[in-house]
C-alpha cells in the first residue's frame, strides 16, 4: 500500500474530530509527542504499520481507508476476526512501537479487546505458565490492579511482570523462584504500565 499523506491527513483529523479526540489525548493513547500527531495531521509524517494498527482499532477504520484508497471507512462485519500487531524483542532505549519491534500481525476475536500481542523472551513467568517464545496478548491501559501480570517500561525497556504499584515505588514481580523482585523508586526511574496481559499462547513445535 502506498501513503497518501495529504488524504491520510485529512482523513485522519475527521476521525479525531467525531470521536472527540485532540491531538493530546491520541498523542497519549498512542505513547507519542503532540507535535508528531499534528504532523500525521498536516500530512508531513506517516506512522510506521504498529502506529497504524492502532490509529485504526482505536476508531474501528480500514487502514486502507486511512491511507487515502477509495475503499469503504469501515472494515467489513463479515470476518469474525481482527488483526493485531506483534511485538518482536523489544531493546532497551528503543520504542516499542518502533518498526524494528514489529512482526506481523495476528487474529483475534474481537471479543477479547486486545491491542497488540508480545513475544515472550526469558523464564521469569514459567509459574504463570508463560513461557520462553509465547504470545501474550494484552489490552492498552495505564494502571492494573496490584498483582495483575502487565507490560511494564522500565527506562524504555519493556517487561512482563506482576505488579505492585507504592505511592513511592513500582515493585515487578517474576513468577519463577530463579529471579527476585524488581524494585524501582519511582523519582528515580521512568516507570509506566503499557497494558494487561489478558491471555496466552504458547508455540506449537
Amino acid at each position: 500500500m502506498t501513503f497518501d499523506k495529504i488524504g491520510f491527513g485529512k482523513r485522519l483529523y475527521t476521525v479525531m474530530k467525531e470521536n472527540g479526540d485532540t491531538i493530546y489525548s491520541l498523542a497519549a493513547y498512542l505513547g507519542l509527542k503532540p507535535s508528531t500527531v499534528s504532523r500525521y495531521n498536516n500530512g508531513l509524517y506517516v506512522p510506521k504499520a504498529p502506529v497504524l494498527d492502532q490509529i485504526c482499532r482505536r476508531y474501528g477504520i480500514s487502514p486502507h481507508w486511512l491511507m487515502g484508497e477509495d475503499v469503504p471507512k469501515t472494515p467489513s462485519s463479515a470476518s469474525p476476526a481482527c488483526q493485531v500487531p506483534v511485538l518482536g524483542d523489544v531493546a532497551a532505549g528503543t520504542p516499542i512501537w518502533a518498526e524494528e519491534n514489529y512482526d506481523g500481525h495476528v487474529a483475534v476475536d474481537p471479543e477479547e479487546r486486545v491491542d497488540f500481542a508480545l513475544r515472550i523472551r526469558g523464564d521469569s513467568m514459567t509459574g504463570a505458565r508463560i513461557f520462553n517464545g509465547d504470545l501474550v496478548y494484552v489490552r492498552r491501559q495505564p494502571q492494573v490492579e496490584n498483582g495483575e501480570i502487565a507490560v511494564v517500561l522500565v527506562d524504555g525497556e519493556a517487561t512482563v511482570k506482576r505488579v505492585f504499584d507504592h505511592p513511592d515505588r513500582l515493585i515487578l514481580r517474576p513468577e519463577n523462584e530463579a529471579f527476585s523482585d524488581m524494585i524501582y523508586k519511582k523519582d528515580t526511574h521512568d516507570l509506566s504500565v503499557l497494558g494487561k496481559v489478558i491471555f496466552v499462547k504458547g508455540r506449537v513445535e
